[in-house]
């Protein structure tokens, strides 16, 4: 569709308008220096690109911020979570993990635990609570089409039920599960598409894509104590530059201690790190300041994230 730049400039200036008046707001992910490095948070109509190696906690990085976000905003929105990988269930008792302060297997009543009649209230009262939480999950596998369609179809039926045009959406999806099994070149097609597909809806919706991708295995070779040689960069996403550009903003994940580091980037500005130490490298940020590093302590067990 052509459009006359009058029509961008009434539409720019009755944003920027919103934003004055404090009627348009960013997304917190209640983080403050995480959302310090965008624009008061994320804006809308925005992909967000998270990506590490196997293991590192790319997702439980992304559902603490999903959970920072629903204590630190207005409750105006949906979160649409497609997870191919674990099952409700499972998910819910990692959450429940994080809220209760017992582990998984605590919760499972294993490893010499078991749960008291107390702790049962205590989960029944957590449970009321996540009843009311704007949370959806979509469990099955799709193609990119499906995958558009069904976030059309659950617009429709939610704007139905809060007879709410606009409302927001934010939508989290784990690229390397839709192509699990796939070989690389299909992978690189399909996440093209996807995210492709995902820039077009955007446009067109209040919605905020978190999408969860692999970084190439070349980064390991480069793990090294007091060496910046470590730290992640683009280059290193899959799917590279295409990547890049459907991205407003790349947080590249990196634990060193993975990989026997205990002296993180260049001697003398770098630091001592220990298992707990998790580095979120902002590597683009289009509204922000791109090449920060945020430094998080973790202890994912009990689905904890504290922002240094």
């Amino acid at each position: 569709m052509i459009r006359h730049i009058s029509d961008t400039t009434r539409e720019l200036r009755d944003y920027l308008d919103g934003r004055r008046q404090g009627k348009i707001k960013s997304w917190r992910t209640g983080y403050p220096k995480l959302d310090a490095s965008g624009i008061d948070g994320i804006e809308w109509g925005s992909t967000i690109t998270i990506a590490g190696r196997p293991s590192v906690g790319k997702s439980i990085f992304a559902d603490l911020i999903l959970k920072g976000g629903l204590a630190s905003n207005p409750r105006d929105y949906d979160i649409l979570d497609n997870n191919w990988e674990m099952s409700t269930r499972v998910q819910l008792t990692r959450k429940l993990s994080g809220d209760t302060r017992k582990s998984y297997a605590n919760l499972c009543s294993a490893g010499g635990y078991k749960l008291t009649e107390e702790d049962m209230r205590v989960i029944d009262r957590q449970i009321e609570i996540y009843n009311d939480l704007p949370i959806y999950f979509e469990e099955e596998p799709k193609t990119p089409q499906d995958f558009v369609n069904a976030i059309e179809e659950f617009h429709d039926r939610r704007k139905k039920v809060t007879n709410d045009e606009n409302r927001k959406l934010i939508i989290k999806v784990d690229h390397a599960l839709l192509t699990k099994g796939a070989s690389e070149d299909k992978r690189v097609s399909v996440l093209l598409d996807l995210m492709g597909k995902a820039n077009v809806i955007k446009k067109k919706r209040n919605l905020i894509f978190i999408f969860l991708i692999h970084l190439n295995r070349e980064i390991e070779d480069r793990q090294e104590d007091g060496s910046d040689r470590a730290f992640p960069k683009q280059a290193d996403i899959f799917g590279g530059d295409a990547t890049a550009f459907f991205s407003e903003t790349m947080i590249l994940l990196n634990a060193p201690t993975k990989y026997g580091i205990t002296y993180y980037g260049k001697r003398p500005n770098g630091l001592s790190v220990r298992e707990d130490d998790l580095f979120a490298h902002i590597v683009k940020n289009r509204n922000g300041e791109p090449n920060l590093i945020d430094h998080f302590k973790t202890n994912f067990a009990k689905m904890l994230m504290e922002e240094m």
